[in-house]
């Protein structure tokens, strides 16, 4: 939903996977200005992650006032979903921390959807799958 940009969706997931309940009556456009944040890497053709977008960017997940502080007492995390924030979290720091500059919507595309390589990395290794397939 967030790569999508569907606001609409994105609640919509969210009920689904059990962030939130059916009848919270949370605005959709406050929950996708919140949660699609993080996602930003992926929704540009480029992207470089930087500490400062890291900060930013985190600083405003957390803070618990304001606008989203009703929103935020909805929301709950499924226990299914704790190891795969943590990574994510931790992916993003360390892309920060080396100032990690691509094209990441492409790259998330050859994963998800079988897109074709967007990187020299990507075609070496479409070339040795290729290779294996074969052998």
């Amino acid at each position: 939903a967030a790569l999508a940009r569907d606001q609409d969706l994105m609640l919509q997931r969210m009920v689904e996977g059990g962030f939130l309940r059916a009848d919270s009556g949370i605005d959709a456009a406050v929950i996708y200005d919140w949660m699609s944040k993080p996602y930003a890497p992926y929704v540009e053709d480029r992207f470089t992650f930087d500490r400062d977008w890291l900060r930013e960017m985190l600083s405003d997940i957390v803070n618990i006032s304001g606008e989203r502080a009703d929103a935020i007492k909805h929301l709950n995390m499924p226990p299914s979903y704790v190891i795969l924030d943590r990574v994510v979290w931790g992916m993003a720091a360390l892309l920060a921390r080396l100032g990690a500059s691509g094209p990441f919507r492409a790259i998330l595309a050859e994963y998800r959807e079988g897109a074709p390589p967007a990187t020299e990395l990507g075609r070496q290794e479409a070339a040795w799958r290729a290779s294996r397939a074969s052998a």
